[in-house]
């Protein structure tokens, strides 16, 4: 049986606070886990709504603030922070406590809301030199932002020396394309997300459960809310791993 489980590190809070938590949380249980980082800085309210159609914040973006108070929204939206490439005692640490860092992104908004038009190489390299700058070598992982990636970016990552990409879906198994290695999660939502669809604990329990049965099970979590908020529903999925040697991105075959 292969068992994964990556987090997102998307924003400020999701870095500060909920990578401690969740490293406390992993320590207690003996998970291992990826941690994909956003290397670069926060969008601010005016990137933000320059990529929305007709500047309207949509109900998926509604659905993230809702993760903050109003003072965090605040400083979210204008303060415009410096994020995986500021913070290297928290990376570095990551890696101390036995798990894996790589880089999720430079810019999580260009990737995710602007994809067709920035310079993926760029951005990579912006990301690949942040990473060395902490660790003194070179990334092999990443998970692109909203899962949006192409055989341009396949391409440009495997010449910048990346060994992997993780993604969702379609195959529910490691594969390869053009010589990178290509590992998929088996389920594609997180906690926070099975909640916005409006399953209560009991459900997303039983959800999970099923999951722990296949051969293959890769899944993934946000450090922004399944760190913070959602960390003690999140502890009880950790639960029913009961013990199963969970492997990093980098170590699955």
């Amino acid at each position: 049986m292969t068992f994964s489980i990556s987090i997102h590190v998307d924003g400020y809070y999701g870095l500060v606070k909920g990578v401690p938590n969740l490293l406390n949380l992993f320590d207690n249980y003996g998970i291992k886990a990826t941690f994909f980082v956003n290397m670069g800085k926060e969008a601010n309210l005016f990137q933000i709504l320059k990529y929305r159609k007709k500047n309207k914040i949509s109900k998926t973006d509604s659905k993230i603030f809702s993760r903050y108070n109003k003072r965090q929204l605040i400083e979210i939206l204008f303060l415009n922070r410096k994020l995986g490439n500021k913070y290297s005692r928290i990376l570095k640490d990551i890696k101390i406590r036995g798990h894996e860092v790589e880089p999720h992104c430079w810019s999580h908004l260009l990737w995710s809301k602007n994809f067709e038009n920035i310079n993926h190489t760029k951005e990579i390299l912006k990301m690949k030199k942040a990473y060395f700058k902490i660790f003194n070598k070179n990334p092999i992982g990443f998970a692109p932002p909203t899962w949006k990636y192409n055989s341009k970016i396949i391409n440009i990552l495997k010449k910048e020396g990346f060994e992997y990409i993780s993604i969702s879906g379609p195959k529910n198994k490691v594969y390869f394309e053009y010589g990178l290695k290509i590992i998929p999660l088996s389920f594609n939502k997180t906690i926070e997300e099975l909640l916005n669809d409006g399953k209560n604990k009991e459900e997303i329990l039983n959800i999970y459960e099923k999951e722990m049965k296949k051969e293959y099970v890769n899944l993934y979590f946000h450090s922004d809310f399944e760190g913070i908020k959602g960390i003690k529903l999140l502890e009880e999925v950790i639960k029913i791993v009961n013990n199963k040697k969970t492997l990093l991105c980098g170590e699955i075959l």
